[in-house]
């Protein structure tokens, strides 16, 4: 079954916090296919892609950039997969199909400064949960890494928030016991476990 993750962004853009995820997927041997939710996007996080670290690369392509299939990541807003991705970026406002369901892994990364994002976050939580999937709730940590609701049912209480999910923040934040870092964050000491271990 596919696995769901949700990625609160509340420090950086998504083009600040995608690279380095992606980063760490193909690390693992992970294509990746992510789905933005315009060709506008698509455009702008191709380009960011390039020019985000001088000394790093991240081999990427979009639909003018030759086979696909010679694209570890594929940036689309469409709903195809046509790199063989297994694990899908879905950015706020993406589509969504019955397709998605052969990843192994989707992430949801989305901006909570935008309301509107945060509404679809909450119906997209709502959705997965009542379905019995397989989910998890992270945020960003304050050194700019990943933290992890340690507790299921904290993170599903967020769904009914009034406001938005950061009334989880609020009730938890400051309980450091209730977090573990996210196997991506490379500010944690050691290696981290493998990418797929973190749900």
């Amino acid at each position: 079954m596919t696995e769901i993750r949700f990625y609160h962004l509340e420090q950086r853009r998504i083009d600040q916090a995608l690279p380095t995820l992606l980063e760490l997927a193909l690390e693992e041997g992970r294509r990746v296919l992510v789905r933005a939710s315009s060709e506008e996007m698509v455009g702008a996080l191709n380009e960011r892609l390039w020019t985000y670290d001088d000394a790093s690369f991240l081999p990427h392509g979009a639909a003018d950039d030759g086979d696909p299939m010679e694209q570890p990541i594929f940036l689309t807003s469409a709903l195809e997969n046509p790199n063989a991705a297994t694990m899908l970026v879905r950015l706020s406002g993406a589509e969504t199909g019955e397709a998605d369901e052969a990843f192994d892994l989707v992430v949801l990364m989305f901006d909570g400064r935008d309301e509107m994002a945060l509404a679809r976050a909450r119906g997209d939580w709502r959705k997965v949960k009542d379905q019995g999937r397989t989910i998890s709730y992270w945020r960003e940590s304050d050194e700019g890494g990943w933290e992890q609701a340690r507790y299921a049912r904290a993170a599903l209480a967020a769904t009914q928030c009034p406001q938005s999910l950061k009334c989880l923040f609020l009730s938890l934040g400051n309980s450091q016991a209730l977090w573990r870092r996210h196997p991506l964050d490379r500010l944690s000491r050691g290696p981290p476990p493998p990418f797929h271990g973190g749900g």
